[in-house]
């Protein structure tokens, strides 16, 4: 299993990194790369800004593996634990503005991805398939096997 790991406490730490990360998806052969990487980015911008609160002590840790047809892509704070119950609610309601300032940030994670999951406080992992329904293809993005459970 291939692998990139990058921690950083702040924004300008993690524009260190861009290169580096647009590289790897786009050398597993990633379709679309450019747009999940805006999914990536707006998940570690949450975690950076919401879930630390922009404290520089707490890191962010972004782990990007390739495991057979797929990409994981997890995103971890050490600040408060991300509600996927709030996610949900955002998602499903009727009068949700998608410019409005707040909330947006989920939809454009969900927009970018196969999957989006929540397995631990302050996580949030997103599955890309890579060949067999690659962003861009048949099926929309955004799927998520969670969505019924709330």
């Amino acid at each position: 299993m291939e692998c990139l790991e990058k921690s950083f406490r702040s924004r300008k730490e993690f524009e260190m990194h861009v290169r580096v990360i647009r590289h790897f998806l786009t050398a597993r052969g990633c379709r679309g790369s450019d747009l999940l990487f805006v999914g990536i980015n707006e998940a570690v911008n949450n975690a950076l800004f919401h879930g630390n609160r922009k404290d520089p002590s707490k890191n962010v840790l972004l782990r990007i593996s390739q495991k057979g047809e797929e990409l994981q892509i997890s995103v971890q704070d050490e600040g408060y634990r991300l509600d996927r119950e709030i996610f949900f609610r955002h998602r499903s309601r009727e009068d949700a503005d998608p410019l409005s300032e707040h909330g947006r940030g989920f939809m454009i994670i969900e927009g970018c991805c196969d999957e989006v999951t929540f397995p631990e406080p302050g996580t949030i992992c997103m599955i890309v398939k890579l060949h067999e329904n690659r962003l861009g293809e048949s099926e929309p993005p955004g799927k998520n096997r969670h969505e019924e459970e709330v």
